[in-house]
């Protein structure tokens, strides 16, 4: 039987009968289909491992480690601590910048936070620091606070790789810091 007569055959055949062989033959191609996918899947699946995914993303945590925030200088002004600090950010991403409830200061026993984050020019602080940048910022903390501290900026993440959350500690003597005017900004 040669692929006309097959098909003639076919042709000859009722309508329900010829519906019921397009549905069978649809059925078993779309079964072929899908188990070749899984079984293709399932041996990408396995060759994934999973100790070289984590590592990678532990190394890009830690190759993010503080290095983007520096404290400059601190100054009491009309019962306000103003810690004067500078955020660069060195990579080709952009970092999306700790909110001031996420900013923290911890001196003399109490923590603290800042009541407003602004830029140098009192405008208010930006909230994404674009790639090869440096901005300048003023913290203002309603303390006239001294003595050793430590200053947290934390929920800091990079806009293509948000779910990468870190922050950055500073250890600081705000006696030691110096004033504004000795900083250039």
């Amino acid at each position: 039987m040669n692929i006309s007569q097959f098909i003639k055959n076919l042709q000859d055949k009722p309508l329900k009968t010829r519906n019921r062989i397009l549905l069978a033959g649809s059925s078993v191609a779309v079964v072929l289909v899908v188990g070749v996918w899984f079984t293709s899947f399932r041996k990408e699946i396995k060759n994934i491992n999973v100790s070289d995914i984590s590592s990678s993303i532990t190394q890009t945590v830690a190759d993010s480690a503080p290095h983007y925030l520096s404290v400059d200088s601190a100054e009491v002004s009309g019962g306000n601590l103003l810690i004067y600090f500078s955020v660069h950010n060195d990579t080709t991403d952009i970092l999306n910048f700790s909110t001031a409830a996420d900013v923290k200061l911890t001196a003399s026993g109490q923590t603290y936070t800042p009541s407003k984050v602004t830029g140098r020019t009192q405008a208010p602080f930006v909230q994404k620091v674009l790639s090869n940048t440096t901005e300048f910022g003023i913290l203002t903390f309603d303390t006239a606070a001294s003595g050793s501290g430590t200053i947290i900026f934390d929920n800091l993440y990079f806009e293509q790789s948000p779910d990468s959350i870190f922050k950055e500690t500073d250890n600081l003597d705000l006696s030691k810091l110096p004033k504004p005017d000795e900083v250039r900004n």
